[in-house]
């Protein structure tokens, strides 16, 4: 199936930190997300995917990828300031990603203290052990495993993956969910209630629950502060002086709103020449 885009980047979108469960080969992503593996490519303005088992789910892979979103309304209300729109100008492309909420938990907690290879391999590797085997296009994938499937994973079987620290952390968001903790209804929530909710899972910090409300939940007000955004934050508005992340975090959503989601995408995706 073919869609034309006007401003969109797969790639940046993709491999920006946002989505972790995917491969790349012969020119397509092949992005594994609930339950279903995506065969995407683009090539100039056209998008052409194909996706399984559901052939040629536009809905699917629209709510993941939100290419048709124009984010230049609400940007350019911040390009007074030079950094953010030299962000926006060299980035425009990018779109925040719309993930299956339980996928995407386990992702950042995966995320504490790593980088995007590590992380990437961890989020694989509990696919391969833990998830339903599918082929599709001459190739076998693993979908994401069930909550189920990690709440009863042991030490050994999970030892493979090396997930060091997290793995504790991550057989508890397991349990809980499978014990019916709703993301549904964070949803519904303000965005205070619905963070606070999150962090009172295991291991669920400030960051990771911002996360989840942000690529996961629909809550633009969330501002993930890692060490980039921190670094960034500081440069551009505290003159490089060291501030504390929760109270950037705070800054942020007093100074963008409901709009703090998006400049932020921007800013994380410029942050090694803002940095």
């Amino acid at each position: 199936m073919k869609i034309k885009v006007k401003n969109f980047n797969l790639k940046e979108t993709v491999e920006g930190g946002q989505i972790f469960n995917y491969l790349v080969a012969d020119g397509w992503h092949y992005i594994i997300h609930s339950k279903s593996v995506i065969k995407i490519r683009q090539i100039g303005k056209t998008i052409e995917f194909e996706t399984h088992p559901k052939k040629n789910n536009a809905k699917l892979v629209g709510e993941l990828l939100n290419f048709d979103a124009n984010y230049l309304p609400t940007i350019g209300k911040y390009f007074k300031n030079r950094k953010i729109l030299s962000s926006y100008e060299k980035y425009s492309g990018i779109k925040i990603a719309r993930l299956a909420p339980w996928e995407c938990l386990i992702g950042f907690i995966c995320s504490q203290m790593n980088n995007m290879a590590r992380i990437r391999k961890m989020v694989l590797c509990l696919s391969l052990k833990f998830g339903k085997e599918v082929k599709f296009d001459g190739k076998k994938f693993h979908l994401f495993p069930e909550p189920r499937a990690l709440a009863l994973a042991t030490p050994n079987q999970l030892k493979a993956c090396g997930l060091g620290y997290r793995e504790y952390y991550i057989v508890s968001a397991a349990r809980a969910v499978s014990a019916g903790f709703d993301f549904s209804k964070l949803e519904g929530m303000d965005y205070l209630h619905a963070k606070r909710a999150l962090m009172m899972l295991p291991g669920i910090g400030e960051k990771v629950a911002d996360c989840a409300l942000l690529f996961s939940l629909g809550h633009t007000e969330a501002f993930p502060v890692d060490v980039w955004i921190k670094r960034v934050m500081e440069n551009i508005y505290f003159d490089g002086k060291k501030i504390p992340e929760a109270r950037i975090g705070e800054f942020a959503r007093r100074k963008f709103g409901k709009d703090a989601a998006i400049v932020h995408e921007f800013l994380f995706a410029n942050r090694e020449n803002l940095g």
